[in-house]
């Protein structure tokens, strides 16, 4: 299933085949009535069940417009005691839009206490669910859903969904990246020296880590444009002779670190740490290009416009979403009057392999 895209039942249908155990009944599409009134849902489907995992699975349509979690999963949880099923596989699809949808596992266990009541114990809405579909990334979805195969277990099932495991999971592969990173890229401090490049590529290695890993946080919230992190669309309409999966052509280098002086410097430097206007004005005339050397010296300004096929439209995808964060994570550290900096030095490879 290419979780990247918009819902369709009869993808996901498809997947369940090879994602739940060999026992799975895949072939209902009964209409499910809420016996409570809902928060959100308006509308609830049996597409299967699975016999050895105790679990069904819904296709719950619902009005909610902030994609809340707990309350869909109250919902979820009314429909599962209702239906006498310890567990369930949910998929929240809004009614007006297929674009996107969360993908969740909802638990409900009883338990004896001491005063011989019972007590129902619910898994946490927070830790067992995905956000997919339309621009969304869909890296971890795919490795732990589509790449393991079938469940084998109600642990492996938790474990597929679960955000400590993926967590851990996350940081394990960030600290090999960093160790493969550090090796690669070249952060050269005082550029009149080498005695200083090794320890600066590390300090320098986690201040581009934290700064990605914001980025891609704030990217996901819809602050930054997807089209920044789309291979196909940069290299068809932003950068010129862009082909990073290319090591070495005549016309190109991965070493060359296009992307990151084109997009991810612009990026840092000239958008989330430069403002869109003039203090007191609502006219956009900040955010441009550099057009001569007397602003050499302005951080602030775009950069590498040589090397953009349609800088205008890289300056529209600037100014249409992408903040001002006045917080000092994204200031530019260059010395010009000392001679530190390295615009022209600075050498990351294009393929960040994972």
């Amino acid at each position: 299933m290419e979780f990247d895209r918009p819902y369709s039942r009869q993808e996901f249908i498809r997947f369940l085949k090879g994602f739940l155990p060999i026992d799975a009944q895949l072939n209902e599409h009964q209409n499910i009535t809420f016996y409570s009134h809902p928060n959100f849902a308006t509308s609830a489907t049996r597409v299967g069940s699975c016999n050895s995992l105790d679990l069904n699975v819904y296709e719950i349509r619902h009005c909610s417009r902030n994609d809340a979690r707990v309350g869909l999963s109250k919902d979820a949880f009314r429909l599962i005691a209702d239906e006498g099923v310890s567990r369930a596989l949910v998929i929240f699809v809004p009614e007006d839009s297929s674009d996107n949808y969360r993908f969740s596992l909802v638990e409900l266990t009883l338990s004896w206490e001491d005063n011989d009541k019972i007590k129902r114990l619910y898994s946490n809405p927070r830790r067992y669910s995905y956000y997919l579909g339309k621009n969304v990334a869909y890296y971890t979805p795919n490795k732990y859903l589509n790449e393991p195969g079938r469940i084998l277990s109600v642990e492996d099932l938790r474990n597929r969904f679960s955000v400590e495991v993926l967590t851990k999971a996350f940081y394990n592969e960030l600290s090999d990246w960093y160790a493969w990173a550090i090796k690669e890229i070249q952060f050269p401090n005082d550029i009149t020296t080498t005695t200083d490049d090794t320890e600066y590529n590390h300090i320098a290695a986690i201040r581009l880590i934290t700064r990605l890993i914001f980025v891609w946080f704030i990217k996901q919230r819809g602050l930054i444009p997807w089209q920044f992190f789309d291979e196909d669309y940069i290299r068809e309409n932003l950068l010129e002779n862009f082909n990073p999966n290319v090591k070495v052509n005549l016309f190109y280098k991965a070493t060359d670190s296009k992307y990151y002086r084109a997009i991810l410097q612009n990026l840092f430097f000239a958008m989330l740490n430069a403002p869109l206007c003039k203090e007191g004005s609502k006219e956009i005339t900040e955010r441009k290009f550099k057009d001569n050397r007397g602003q050499f010296d302005d951080n602030k300004l775009m950069r590498y416009r040589h090397l953009f096929k349609n800088p205008d439209l890289f300056l529209q995808l600037a100014n249409s979403t992408v903040p001002f964060l006045n917080g000092g994570l994204f200031d530019c550290l260059d010395d010009k009057k000392s001679g530190m900096y390295y615009n022209d030095s600075v050498k990351i490879t294009e393929v960040v392999e994972t």
